[in-house]
């Protein structure tokens, strides 16, 4: 499978978004328009990237892939597993609702993001309410950098885990959000923060020099992990957002993290030959 263009634009007790483990490792708001990628570089990125299917293939989990350029445009898309629960990465647009309703959550923001501290997530969740509106509150910033579609969870639907890390986050959406951040500065103080990432979770995405990312994970209801990330990483002609999911044959975090350790070096060459310039 090729990647394709499509149009388009732990974790911590008490309420468990992730489970503790030993890392070895409908409001609607008018989306913000981004300028479109030239069709150079889109042409670049496909030249680039376009045997992911083939190396994901040789890799024993399902895994998925998105790409878009900084300040938006076409999206590029490889592997099979596009959507899923987002676990903790949806802490970095609860921190930007929570920072913007009130700045003194910065600590919370700090601890949520670099170390993925779910009690610190929670207490931000519970300022903006919690519930219905704290899910307005994150919805509203989705929609405010481009994703309309995606529906944040306002209340608990597994008992352990929090309301808002099942929301569902499929990973061209993620994308998109992400390639609008650099070019906000409402987004400046979290983007700073996904920079600083615990070195006990940077793994996969985080093996890249200057990455700004993201990750989550967490067991279905049978038990087998899904570990995702997403982030803004540095090309030689600009940046790009990233998303990748990754759900092990084994099931176990562990095999997980091994197989985003597997995507970043794949990526890194690929990445750097984009042609992607700068579009904020």
């Amino acid at each position: 499978m090729t990647l394709a263009g499509i149009a388009l634009g732990g974790c911590s007790s008490p309420t468990q978004n992730e489970p503790d483990v030993v890392v070895i490792e409908t409001i609607t708001a008018p989306a913000v328009p981004a300028p479109a990628a030239s069709p150079d570089a889109a042409g670049a990125a496909v030249g680039g990237l376009d045997q992911f299917g083939a190396f994901a293939q040789q890799l024993a989990a399902r895994v998925g892939l998105a790409i878009v350029p900084v300040g938006g445009g076409q999206a590029l898309t490889g592997g099979d597993y596009m959507s899923d629960v987002a676990w903790s990465t949806i802490k970095v647009p609860l921190a930007m609702a929570a920072l913007a309703s009130d700045p003194t959550q910065v600590d919370n923001a700090t601890a949520a993001l670099t170390v993925s501290d779910n009690s610190a997530a929670q207490a931000m969740w519970d300022s903006l309410g919690s519930g219905v509106a704290a899910a307005t509150a994150v919805q509203q910033v989705l929609a405010g950098y481009g994703d309309v579609t995606t529906m944040v969870q306002p209340e608990v639907v597994r008992p352990g885990y929090t309301a808002f890390g099942q929301t569902v986050w499929p990973l061209v959406d993620q994308a998109q959000f992400a390639a609008a951040m650099p070019c906000r500065d409402d987004a400046a103080a979290v983007l700073s923060l996904m920079g600083q990432i615990s070195p006990d979770q940077s793994w996969g995405l985080g093996r890249l020099p200057g990455a700004h990312f993201k990750g989550g994970w967490g067991p279905d209801e049978s038990g087998g992990y899904l570990v995702r990330q997403f982030g803004v990483v540095d090309t030689a002609s600009g940046q790009v957002a990233v998303s990748v999911a990754v759900a092990p044959d084994s099931g176990t975090f562990e095999d997980g993290i091994a197989v985003l350790d597997q995507v970043a070096p794949w990526l890194a060459p690929r990445l750097a030959a984009l042609n992607v310039g700068t579009v904020c």
